[in-house]
């Protein structure tokens, strides 16, 4: 029988997942979450600074905040909870890279705008 290591398995199983059921529409997904946290931010920072300057590098400071926090805290999360729960650390895993693919619901959307 064929043995996947256990990042092929976890690959596969998302895979299927996000065929199967793409983003559920009734979960908050963490995109919507991060554009929440952009558009608060972004509110904010034109409130109270004039500089166009000082309004990108604050933007970048967002921006890098955001990819390296999102990283950051999924690798904690699963570091943390793998070593005692090994099944669920891969369930996890398997949800986290199936919120990135998002393949089922750009092809519904395609479908849509057909």
């Amino acid at each position: 029988m064929l043995k996947l290591p256990e990042s092929g398995l976890v690959l596969l199983l998302a895979s299927i997942l996000d065929y199967l059921m793409g983003d559920p529409t009734q979960l908050l997904h963490p995109v919507q979450v991060m554009g929440w946290l952009i558009n608060s931010f972004t509110n904010q920072t034109i409130k109270l600074t004039q500089s166009p300057r000082l309004r990108r590098i604050l933007g970048i400071v967002l921006g890098l905040t955001l990819i390296i926090g999102t990283g950051v805290g999924s690798w904690l999360i699963i570091a943390l909870i793998t070593p005692i729960y090994h099944w669920l650390g891969i369930g996890i895993q398997v949800i986290l890279l199936a919120s990135c693919f998002a393949t089922r619901s750009l092809t519904n959307a395609a479908f849509e705008v057909i």
